[in-house]
C-alpha cells in the first residue's frame, strides 16, 4: 500500500496526524504524523511493544510545503518519502484496516470505550491518495515534481 499526501505545517506544539486508520474502539492503527516532541515525520503501524515506528530525517519548517509518502510493498518492505527523497526503510507486516475509522487531518482515541476525534492536524493537507499497491520511487518522484509544477502557477 502507499499513503500519500502534501502538508504544510502551521505550529509545531502538537502530535498531529496527517493520515490515520484507528479502529472503532478507537484503537491505534496506522498512521502517518508530525510527531511531538521529535517535531519530525513519523509512520507507526500500532503503538503496543514490538509495532514499527519510524521518524523521516527531515525537521520541518513551520509554513514550508513537503510532499510525505510511505509505501510497503507485498514483501512487507516499507519506506518513508520526504519531497521525493527515501529517509528511512523498515519492515512491516500490518496493512489497513478494511473497516477502520480512516481520518485525515485527525486520529480518533478511546474514551470510555467510545472513539473521538482527537490530534488534529494544524495546517494543511493536500493531494492525499492511498494506493492498495507500493508506488515505485521513480512514481514517487515523478509525483514530487509534478505537485512542484502545479504549485508555480
Amino acid at each position: 500500500y502507499t499513503l500519500e499526501a502534501w502538508v504544510r505545517i502551521d505550529q509545531d506544539v502538537n502530535e498531529e496526524h496527517i493520515i490515520a486508520f484507528n479502529d472503532y474502539a478507537g484503537g491505534n492503527g496506522l498512521a502517518l504524523l508530525h510527531d511531538q516532541p521529535t517535531g519530525r515525520f513519523k509512520f507507526r503501524d500500532c503503538e503496543r511493544t514490538g509495532c514499527v515506528q519510524v521518524l523521516s530525517t527531515t525537521v520541518p519548517q513551520v509554513g514550508n510545503r513537503y510532499y510525505v509518502v510511505v509505501t510497503v510493498n507485498r514483501q512487507n518492505q516499507g519506506r518513508l518519502f520526504i519531497n521525493g527523497e527515501r529517509e528511512a526503510i523498515f519492515h512491516s507486516d500490518k496493512r489497513p484496516l478494511t473497516n477502520a475509522l480512516l481520518t485525515i487531518g485527525g486520529e480518533y482515541d478511546s474514551v470510555g470505550g467510545t472513539p473521538i476525534p482527537t490530534s488534529f492536524f494544524h495546517g494543511n493537507i493536500d493531494e492525499v491518495a492511498i494506493y492498495n499497491h507500493a508506488l515505485r520511487h521513480m512514481k514517487i518522484r515523478a509525483h514530487y515534481r509534478a505537485g512542484l509544477w502545479a504549485r508555480r502557477g
